[in-house]
């Protein structure tokens, strides 16, 4: 994975990177799904989801992936960003 300044992360950082922006995406669309069903700003939605969440016991990502599968199916990964061709 290749950062703004030309570097790249080793496996482990790159990985731990990957899997945030997977998390953001899954609970960026449960904010929108709570946003367009109930008609909330998106800070209402998240606190709607955190509230889910912590009444729950659940991480605020379960409950997001619970109502993303709920509308289609788990999402899907995004395409890599890395450049094509060998790595340094």
């Amino acid at each position: 994975m290749a950062f703004p300044d030309g570097g790249w992360a080793d496996a482990s950082t790159a990985a731990h990177l990957q899997q945030t922006l997977r998390r953001h995406r899954v609970i960026n669309q449960a904010v929108g799904i709570v946003m367009a069903q109930r008609h909330r700003t998106s800070a209402q939605a998240r606190e709607m989801l955190r509230a889910t969440a912590r009444d729950r016991r659940l991480t605020l990502f379960d409950v997001c992936t619970g109502l993303v599968a709920s509308f289609g199916g788990p999402p899907r990964d995004p395409p890599d960003p890395s450049p094509p061709g060998p790595r340094p």
